[in-house]
């Protein structure tokens, strides 16, 4: 039997589905399919440029009479795709590559099933009227450039799970009004959330570790940014929330931080105060400091010049810098510490040089206590008197022990067998 013979005999068994071979193609209710795997009957959504209407995927698709488990949306499945309204991807996908549904121009709604664990770069690129997304729960990383230039967008939310947000992995989603950041993420790329231009509000989780170069740049409308309680301290890169130089244009990159409420401590990857994530904000009137924050680094909130009040939730100074506030916030501003604590702040620096200090704040304990180590049951947290924390302190003395009612006191532990 000669070679051409064979080659017919193969193409029509593969015709008719009696067999076929990886990256083999195939039509099955009117979209196209390739065969991932011939061993373990698997495949992915082929290149579908023309669907059209409400898109089904099936969980299975069929090749004559060999069934292929549905486990991929391949490289440009649905790229440029204009006629498709909506499109329903099944549990059994895993994985969504590049460009798969990127400038899906008719597309209001997408659902990434929580099965889904991998999403490739530009996987969701350039959706124009893409309103509302929802993500999978099985993700763990958003690569670069994911769901980047959807503008119509209007609300992100990071499922718990996610621990990695790369690089521009949202920006200029221009008019998201909501940003909720998964209880989970460690680290945020460069310009991940740049270009959010409607973005009112911020809450950094306290599992945040470190966040990008310009990650929030372009967010004009960012009035108010919470970092959430943590021991830890987060680090940022330069300019995270916009270049520090405020050039007062339409499109300028500054945020417009009015309200400022730091719960943990923070670092930059550079000392230069111009390229600090808080400093250089000129909008910037309430700066509210957390009992968690230790120190505040040179220039935290350099040329802030127009902060009126600066709240310290603290009866212990945190250390600080001459450089942490401008001239002008020392001189105008009204610094509030917690009652019975101003004599303390007025005799140490940098405190010292705000004009203007009250005992304003609602008392914290700072006495020290007498409990049995059963009082250990009703604390949250406890530390060393260096600031580290401990479980179970191994032998008697006086710790900082935080409650669960979010007072801080330093007690003596005792009975400690």
């Amino acid at each position: 039997m000669n070679k051409s013979l064979l080659a017919a005999i193969a193409s029509t068994c593969t015709a008719f589905g009696l067999f076929a071979a990886d990256g083999d193609s195939f039509t099955y209710q009117g979209l196209n399919y390739t065969v991932l795997s011939e061993e373990e009957k698997t495949c992915e959504v082929g290149v579908n440029t023309d669907a059209s209407g409400d898109v089904v995927i099936p969980p299975a698709a069929k090749n004559g009479d060999t069934e292929y488990k549905v486990i991929a949306l391949g490289a440009d499945a649905f790229f440029a795709n204009i006629p498709m309204t909506s499109i329903s991807i099944p549990e059994t996908v895993t994985t969504i590559r590049s460009q798969a549904l990127s400038r899906c121009m008719g597309l209001e709604e997408l659902v990434i099933p929580n099965s889904v664990t991998e999403m490739e770069s530009r996987a969701v690129y350039a959706c124009y009227y893409l309103e509302r997304l929802t993500l999978s729960s099985g993700l763990r990383e958003i690569r670069r450039e994911t769901f980047s230039g959807n503008p119509w967008l209007d609300a992100i939310v990071i499922p718990d799970g996610v621990e990695i947000i790369h690089d521009e992995a949202f920006n200029y989603c221009a008019r998201v009004t909501s940003l909720d950041l998964g209880s989970t993420v460690r680290s945020i790329g460069v310009m991940s959330f740049a270009g959010l231009g409607m973005l009112t509000k911020l809450t950094i989780p306290s599992s945040v570790e470190s966040i990008g170069r310009e990650a929030f740049s372009y967010c004009e409308k960012l009035g108010e940014v919470t970092l959430e309680e943590s021991d830890r301290p987060i680090s940022f890169d330069t300019d995270a929330f916009g270049q520090t130089k405020y050039l007062g244009a339409a499109d300028d990159p500054v945020a417009k931080i009015v309200t400022l409420n730091i719960n943990r401590t923070f670092t930059c990857t550079s000392d230069d105060a111009t390229l600090m994530p808080f400093a250089h904000k000129p909008s910037l009137t309430a700066i509210n400091i957390g009992a968690q924050v230790r120190t505040l680094p040179e220039s935290a909130f350099a040329a802030c010049d127009a902060v009126e009040k600066v709240n310290v939730s603290s009866a212990d100074c945190p250390a600080a810098f001459a450089s942490t506030f401008s001239d002008a916030a020392y001189r105008n501003a009204v610094l509030a510490v917690p009652r019975f604590c101003d004599d303390k702040y007025k005799a140490t620096a940098p405190w010292s040089k705000f004009s203007t200090i009250e005992d304003t704040l609602p008392e914290v304990g700072t006495g020290v206590e007498s409990i049995e180590t059963d009082g250990l049951n009703a604390a949250v947290e406890i530390y060393d008197l260096s600031g580290r924390r401990v479980s179970i302190p191994a032998h008697p003395g006086i710790y900082i022990v935080r409650h669960p009612d979010g007072t801080v006191t330093k007690t003596l532990l005792n009975n400690i067998d």
